[in-house]
């Protein structure tokens, strides 16, 4: 395994660890670096221990993978970021995927790969299946975790069918067996995991065209690998983002070079099922958020608001679009941070799509001058208007008799 096939830079491994990492580094260091010993942060930790739980040394192997097993869950959960790689959130699912904490910071992670959702809806505890079928953006991200929640004795019917009920309006939903495995005949095992597998299969994905210079080629691994509880594992750099162009998720100019360019965009994302449009408006340049942000499903165009990844120009264009689902600008308005940018506030009162009682709460924060144009727009909710125009007399009147104060 040399250098140059792994994506260091993308698992969070700082350039000055990766020749302790590499085969051909003693075994001293390749050990210590096993046993968490380095004085490395928990999450560089975890991404030098997907590395070397693959180690040719059995040792080093072993070692890597007590580690991450002996992390405490508060510790292991917080040093699971969006950022983390898919791969290495699937070994901690694996190895520690029955702790609650770090099972449902898992989950959450829509960075996660389906392997990972559906081991975690598979074993989880029934509040944790509660969380998962209330997670609706994972739910359509990854159908199959219907499957392996029909297969969990913790998730009760009611939860099962509120999933399903959900899925199947989203027309995402598998066709279960009218009865649960404990209920079945025993010969029923292999259909389930059948189809679970066709759970995660069947998806329409674009060609991937790595960075220059950037090779994925799995680890070579021992044969002693495919037994024990990592078997079925893969260990590799393929995360389900890699299916995606770089041209949908390198940032580039906000502007499309041509109406054509961007029409031909709207016509890939469009054809991508929604689960997928879902996860690339979280990971997506700015040029998908510009069209996922008008999704005809709210969901991904919420979904693009929750990325975390608008600047304040593309939150500002958002807040004043009419053309935008009123739930896209009612979590806008949620934001602290965007919501003390007055520019926001502005556009947000003024857009007839903001709901009601989102622009009434904005109202009393803006100055004289905004709230006499927004008095006069016809466009708004009466209750907005009126309420402009009664704050509007009242800030007027108090500013003439400050001035008159004075003299």
């Amino acid at each position: 395994m040399s250098a140059e096939t792994v994506p260091y830079a993308r698992l969070g491994i700082p350039q000055d660890l990766i020749l302790n990492l590499v085969p051909t580094a003693p075994r001293a260091r390749r050990l210590a670096a096993a046993r968490g010993t380095l004085q490395v942060r928990t999450e560089v930790q975890l991404s030098v221990g997907y590395l070397l739980a693959a180690d040719p040394d059995p040792e080093v192997r072993q070692e890597a993978r007590a580690a991450i097993c002996a992390m405490p869950a508060s510790q292991l959960a917080d040093a699971l970021h969006p950022r983390t790689h898919s791969k290495v959130l699937e070994l901690v699912a694996v190895l520690r995927g029955t702790d609650p904490e770090v099972a449902a910071r898992l989950y959450a992670n829509l960075n996660s790969n389906d392997r990972t959702a559906i081991l975690i809806a598979g074993q989880a505890g029934p509040d944790l299946c509660e969380r998962i079928v209330d997670n609706k953006q994972r739910l359509l991200i990854t159908p199959g975790v219907l499957v392996a929640l029909h297969g969990n004795r913790n998730c009760s019917d009611a939860l099962l069918e509120r999933a399903a009920s959900f899925l199947r309006m989203e027309e995402q939903a598998f066709e279960l067996p009218p009865r649960r495995p404990w209920e079945a005949p025993a010969d029923t095992g292999p259909a389930l995991e059948a189809e679970v597998e066709a759970a995660l299969g069947g998806r329409v994905y674009l060609e991937h065209r790595p960075i220059e210079g950037e090779r994925l080629t799995p680890f070579v691994l021992p044969e002693e690998q495919d037994g024990g509880p990592l078997a079925g594992f893969s260990f590799d750099f393929q995360d389900e983002m890699s299916i995606f162009s770089t041209e949908l998720l390198e940032e580039r100019d906000e502007t499309f070079d041509s109406e054509n360019d961007r029409q031909d965009m709207e016509k890939i994302l469009h054809g991508l099922p929604v689960g997928q449009r879902v996860r690339l408006a979280y990971l997506g340049n700015r040029q998908v958020r510009q069209i996922l942000i008008r999704d005809t499903n709210k969901m991904v165009a919420v979904a693009v608001i929750r990325s975390g990844r608008c600047g304040d120009a593309e939150i500002a264009s958002v807040a004043s679009n009419r053309h935008i689902h009123d739930d896209v600008l009612r979590e806008v308005a949620k934001n602290l941070e965007w919501i003390r940018k007055y520019p926001v506030r502005v556009a947000l009162v003024n857009n007839p799509k903001t709901p009601v009682a989102t622009a009434v709460s904005l109202v009393a924060a803006l100055q004289v001058h905004d709230l006499a144009e927004l008095a006069r727009n016809h466009n708004v909710s009466s209750v907005v208007t009126a309420m402009a125009q009664r704050l509007h007399q009242q800030k007027a009147r108090a500013r003439l008799e400050g001035r008159g104060g004075r003299r």
